[in-house]
């Protein structure tokens, strides 16, 4: 129903106008010499009262029209709507003449029974008015389809804002869910470690779980991140690498090849560690000889593509595509949870000898994330 100020207000505009326009027009045919009058003619005035009474007693009664137009009754498509509207249409054509004839008749105070008057205003231009019925009932709703259609169009972009919401939270819960699955399995492997070289080297021991403190620490403090840039990644996982220098000693060579465009990129948190760790793990576990661990970073075409390789023996079937660990697992998923259908983790024996992880991502800058 036309009940907000705006719409009244503009309801009023549009009467006032197509009374000028009514009065504007008999004034022409006047100074045309196509209307005469045989008392002469009444004026401007004369012309556009009636219509401002007519076009504004006309809008008074577009407003309970709106109403009675807008119900769903009316809005079907069948023989009930059809009499429904013409009801409606005889009851409007009724009562548009009435208040322009009270008002005629007290203006110039004629003697003419009311009835008589009714019925010759009534059947005055009865075809006009059924077409401004028509135009008046189009409009109307016309501005009910939009306003419902407004209506839905918010309802459906605050559903979709919810979803939305709701799809963010769940995967920042996802992942992190996913982040706490990897600190006891670094824990438990790191005091581990810490037991087996308290035997042989008690102040490497002491070093190790300081370094082990310091380590935990940084990602404590990091909690709530789920991306940080490839730099703070490198130096998280130089740290961890410290502490496999000292549990493997002189066995271990490690190398960190990142140029500073590609160190600048967006990583998840935690993306290296554990493909780092299984590649430790892979470099010494079928030999005696020195290991070697290389993680290499590059942006090209708008991707960051991130290489963990090391020199241990060739991964196995097995290995690569049925039991990849929980590291790779969990890798993958945290990955599919912020680049859904947009990477590539990729396990595969290297052509120089050993095996390597391939990871590809969109690049983005750091400073556009904190953005």
């Amino acid at each position: 129903m036309l009940t907000d100020g705006r719409t009244l207000l503009l309801l009023a505009a549009a009467c006032t106008l197509l009374a000028v326009l009514g009065a504007l027009q008999l004034q022409y045919l006047v100074w045309d010499g196509t209307l005469r009058y045989n008392a002469g003619p009444p004026g401007f005035w004369g012309f556009l009262y009636p219509r401002l009474v007519y076009w504004y007693w006309a809008g008074i009664l577009v407003i309970p029209l709106s109403w009675v137009l807008t119900r769903p009754a009316l809005r079907r498509i069948d023989g009930t709507s059809l009499v429904l509207h013409l009801l409606t249409a005889a009851a409007f054509l009724s009562l548009l003449p009435v208040l322009p004839l009270v008002v005629d008749r007290l203006l110039d105070l004629r003697e003419r029974p009311f009835l008589e008057a009714y019925r010759q205003g009534f059947f005055r231009q009865i075809e006009s008015r059924i077409i401004h019925y028509a135009v008046i009932s189009g409009a109307v709703l016309g501005w009910d389809y939009q306003r419902r259609y407004r209506r839905q169009e918010r309802r459906s972009a605050a559903l979709q804002t919810r979803n939305a919401e709701l799809k963010a939270s769940l995967t920042e819960a996802e992942l992190r869910a996913l982040r706490m699955q990897l600190q006891p399995h670094f824990l438990f492997n790191s005091l581990h470690a810490v037991s087996s070289l308290v035997q042989r080297d008690a102040a490497a021991a002491r070093r190790m779980i300081a370094r082990i403190s310091d380590f935990l620490r940084i990602i404590l403090a990091q909690e709530g991140r789920q991306q940080v840039t490839l730099e703070e990644e490198l130096d998280l996982l130089d740290r961890y690498f410290e502490i496999e220098s000292l549990r493997f000693s002189d066995r271990l060579e490690v190398r960190l090849d990142a140029n500073e465009e590609s160190s600048q990129g967006l990583v998840p948190y935690l993306l290296l560690q554990p493909l780092a760790e299984n590649a430790v793990r892979h470099a010494l576990r079928s030999r005696s000889a020195m290991g070697r661990v290389e993680v290499w970073a590059r942006r090209r075409d708008g991707r960051l593509k991130i290489r963990v390789s090391d020199n241990g023996s060739e991964a196995t079937d097995g290995e690569n595509r049925q039991s990849p660990g929980l590291g790779l697992q969990n890798t993958r998923q945290r990955l599919e949870k912020l680049h859904p259908g947009d990477f590539s983790l990729d396990l595969r024996h290297d052509p120089a000898g050993g095996t390597r992880v391939e990871v590809d991502l969109p690049f983005l800058y750091g400073g556009e994330e904190a953005a």
